[in-house]
């Protein structure tokens, strides 16, 4: 069982009893589940951090986190308890702020919403720019990436405030001069 439990990612045994049914019986007995006291703590070596999203990915090996305010995709591979990390690239800003993300269930994939500019770095202002960053941890990962997949952050997807009718107003309807409409949720659809 994993448990992120910033700055550390918890690995910890269970004992799992069920009680087989005698034949014919069709009601179920309550399984009994024990959590021995050899839990192991990794620190993924960012201090502490809030996790807006974290994902193991389908074989089990590596868990994927992002969190707000780390520029950073982490990968923490599970069997060696070695954390990797591939940062967010917004070439000219400073760092990237992620606001949420999600994964394909392979885990080569990471996509983030995040604000890559706040006007003078104050984050207490409107993000003044932000993209979907597509992020690629086959080089991580060992995946087979298909051709011509760059590695990293490999492409930046900026959001714009203009809806299917080239109206201004898409999320707000404030005008042409309204804050950068953000993403606080991004999904993919599995292949």
């Amino acid at each position: 069982m994993l448990a992120l439990d910033p700055p550390y990612i918890d690995i910890f045994a269970t004992v799992d009893n069920q009680i087989p049914l005698p034949d014919g019986q069709f009601t179920c007995n309550a399984p009994t589940v024990n959590f021995p006291p050899t839990a192991q703590a990794f620190n993924l070596g960012q201090g502490n951090f809030t996790p807006i999203y974290a994902q193991l990915v389908a074989d089990g090996s590596e868990v994927i986190v992002v969190a707000r305010d780390l520029p950073a995709v982490l990968l923490f591979n599970v069997s060696s308890g070695l954390t990797s990390s591939i940062q967010l690239v917004r070439p000219g800003f400073a760092d990237t702020h992620p606001l949420s993300a999600s994964a394909s269930t392979d885990g080569s994939q990471v996509y983030v919403a995040a604000c890559d500019q706040y006007p003078n770095d104050d984050q207490t202002q409107p993000c003044a720019a932000g993209s979907v960053h597509i992020v690629n941890t086959c080089a991580v990962l060992s995946c087979s990436a298909p051709p011509n997949l760059g590695d990293g952050d490999f492409q930046q997807v900026p959001y714009v405030n203009i809806n299917d009718n080239n109206n201004s107003n898409m999320c707000n309807g404030q005008g042409t001069n309204a804050p950068l409409c953000l993403p606080n949720l991004i999904a993919i659809r599995p292949q």
